[in-house]
């Protein structure tokens, strides 16, 4: 039996639970959906906050959430030519805080204090580098260090936003990536991946799910994220064709992403994954290591993903499967043209969370519903592979770029 938590008795939550070890200890769920005013959600929020005071600044694992940090984050990000705003998903229930940040824009801004974005040689290599002005005056120096947030290295004076440029064709249409980011934060502390995306100068789409931050009014539910990216969606698909579009995610927030996959198959939109799951079994099961752990927190995940206050019209027009990419995926017929319909599947070895065998489900499924299917696999060298980025690392951020554009 599935136990249900009600939407009515979710309440925003004033912390972020991170990925970290601490996450791993508390075995807090994956999607946070399950935290909600009942005994055991508070337990768990007291036991991080009283963690978090005492160990303050020591950790990152321990940190809570800070609304001043990242509302500083979301103004650095304007300041430097992103767009926030709030859409209505249309189910009408509260709003959802979106971000999109278009490369033109940054460049402008770059241009403005007689500095360049160009594709430069760098110690035998083809990169994009942001040249700075010849006389670095305050407004360039102020700018710089918000550039800096970004993680570019910088070489011979210059920043180095993107170290394959010859896999970017000359003149290539903009690409601009949706991505449906994973549950444990906000979008306004993916700043090394934005740099990744406006670093190889693509555009890029960000938003907040559920009652993260700003978000409010929604509710928590498998349902109600499909509507929220679809919202997200529905802001941006007149800038872009599907051939030049790309949705996806990283670990619980793929499988939002997926839907939209679903919805807009058969024009050909591109879609990837990272760290991720084609069903909710594969993620769930490996984190519980006894039994009667996995018999309080698994039906909690499930359970929690319902949402029986939708209209009648609505619940009938979303798919209810438990974020399962398989049940979203089952009838949709091998896309073979070779202009769009690309899917990317980015696993770290290792996985904690995801086994081996989960994966090559996962790419037996990709196979089946894309004909132009880019397998990367890399290794990580922190202490937590499933939190890694793959784009940390040069050979498989390579093998993205050049999947993307070939």
């Amino acid at each position: 039996m599935v136990t249900k938590i009600s939407p009515s008795t979710q309440v925003p939550q004033d912390i972020i639970i991170p990925f970290p070890w601490i996450a791993k200890i508390l075995k807090v769920p994956v999607f946070r959906l399950s935290l909600g005013d009942d005994l055991f959600s508070q337990i768990s929020i007291s036991v991080h906050n009283f963690f978090s005071r005492i160990c303050q600044g020591q950790s990152q694992a321990l940190r809570s959430f800070d609304p001043a940090i990242a509302q500083r984050s979301a103004d650095r990000f304007i300041t430097l030519g992103a767009k926030i705003q709030f859409v209505i998903p249309r189910d009408k229930k509260g709003q959802v805080q979106m971000m999109t940040f278009q490369a033109q824009d940054l460049e402008e801004k770059i241009q403005a204090l007689n500095g360049s974005w160009e594709r430069k040689t760098v110690n035998g290599r083809q990169v994009l580098a942001i040249v700075p002005p010849s006389h670095e005056c305050q407004k360039w120096i102020d700018f710089k260090e918000k550039l800096c947030h970004f993680h570019w290295q910088e070489e011979q004076g210059m920043l180095i936003t993107c170290d394959c440029a010859d896999a970017i064709p000359i003149n290539a249409p903009k690409k601009c990536f949706l991505l449906a980011h994973s549950t444990s934060n906000s979008f306004t502390s993916e700043w090394r991946r934005a740099g990744f995306y406006i670093g190889a100068k693509q555009d890029l789409c960000f938003f907040d799910n559920g009652n993260t931050w700003k978000n409010t009014g929604r509710p928590p539910s498998e349902k109600s994220f499909y509507l929220e990216i679809e919202a997200v969606y529905e802001k941006i698909k007149d800038n872009y064709s599907y051939e030049h579009l790309w949705v996806g995610g990283n670990c619980g927030g793929a499988p939002v992403a997926a839907y939209l996959k679903q919805r807009f198959h058969e024009h050909g939109i591109n879609f990837f994954a990272e760290q991720s799951f084609s069903n909710l079994d594969d993620f769930v099961k490996p984190i519980f290591p006894f039994s009667f752990l996995a018999s309080i927190f698994a039906p909690r995940i499930k359970g929690s993903l319902e949402d029986e206050d939708l209209s009648t019209e609505i619940q009938e027009q979303i798919p209810s499967c438990q974020f399962s990419v398989e049940e979203l995926w089952k009838d949709l017929d091998q896309y073979k043209e070779s202009f769009g319909g690309k899917l990317i599947l980015v696993e770290v070895r290792e996985d904690e969370h995801i086994s081996e065998l989960a994966y090559e489900r996962y790419f037996a499924l990709a196979k089946k519903v894309n004909s132009i299917v880019k397998h990367i696999l890399y290794t990580s060298n922190i202490g937590w592979h499933h939190s890694d980025n793959f784009f940390y690392y040069e050979a498989p951020r390579r093998s993205f770029i050049q999947a993307v554009f070939e």
